[in-house]
């Protein structure tokens, strides 16, 4: 009898055992412990900034970044650049606009910025826009265009806007790696202005490139750094670094 009673004794409290950690594990976690997960799930936590989403894979995902309040005035760069009516790619084109167009700059998150044109609120490219408008503003052309004369092997750029963007360098080029040491070529490209930034040339080309396009008195853009020597009876032109590589530079 004494054996059963201990033996009964020592099941009730391994049973009492358990009911007690059982009891344990299912205990609600306080608010300063961490449950499983918590570590690696936070999707806005402290100091997390705010992810807009965008479907368009074309826009390299989501548009993120802080938005940071501005006022402004922005020149858009390149021909036919889209206004949007959201901050990514995926949103509608409310219209369209060109090159040296001015906008009011009210907000930007480092890679749309949020401007209003003709009283009406749009998003712009960050890329597409310039904070210079002296790249825009040309004088009155030449009465009688200078001929561009250079030393040395250097190609450059004639593009068809006075702006230049890593991300959109193919949007606005005109003709690539235009070669100034071929005679015809130096003969027929002809200063016609300097922009107020004293960065760009405007010129005009007449003559067939070498992929067989012609062109008669075509008007171009070309950056000032691109250009070795300097202009024929114009010593003050000022000189760049010679370019480089088949296609020329910005």
């Amino acid at each position: 009898m004494k054996k059963f009673l201990a033996i009964f004794l020592a099941l009730m409290m391994i049973l009492s055992v358990s009911l007690v950690a059982c009891s344990e594990k299912k205990k609600p976690v306080d608010d300063d412990e961490n449950w499983e997960g918590e570590d690696t799930y936070n999707p806005l936590g402290t100091g997390t900034t705010a992810i807009t989403e965008d479907s368009d894979d074309d826009n390299n995902g989501p548009v993120s970044g802080e938005w940071i309040t501005k006022s402004d005035k922005v020149y858009v760069g390149i021909n036919g650049t889209n206004l949007r009516e959201g901050p990514g790619k995926s949103y509608k084109v409310g219209t369209k606009v060109n090159f040296g167009t001015e906008l009011t700059r009210t907000g930007t998150n480092g890679s749309w910025d949020k401007v209003t044109y003709n009283n009406v609120e749009y998003y712009v490219d960050s890329e597409l826009v310039t904070t210079d408008g002296n790249d825009f503003a040309f004088g009155a052309d030449l009465a009688e265009p200078i001929v561009l004369t250079v030393v040395g092997d250097n190609k450059v750029n004639l593009r068809t806007s006075p702006f230049y963007s890593d991300d959109f360098k193919d949007e606005n080029m005109g003709i690539s790696g235009f070669d100034l040491t071929n005679t015809s070529g130096a003969n027929s490209l002809k200063k016609l202005a300097v922009s107020a930034s004293g960065d760009w040339y405007k010129v005009s080309y007449t003559g067939t490139t070498a992929d067989g396009k012609t062109y008669t008195d075509a008007i171009f853009y070309l950056a000032s750094s691109s250009v070795r020597a300097g202009y024929v009876n114009d010593p003050s032109a000022p000189a760049g670094g010679p370019s480089s590589g088949d296609q020329g530079i910005g």
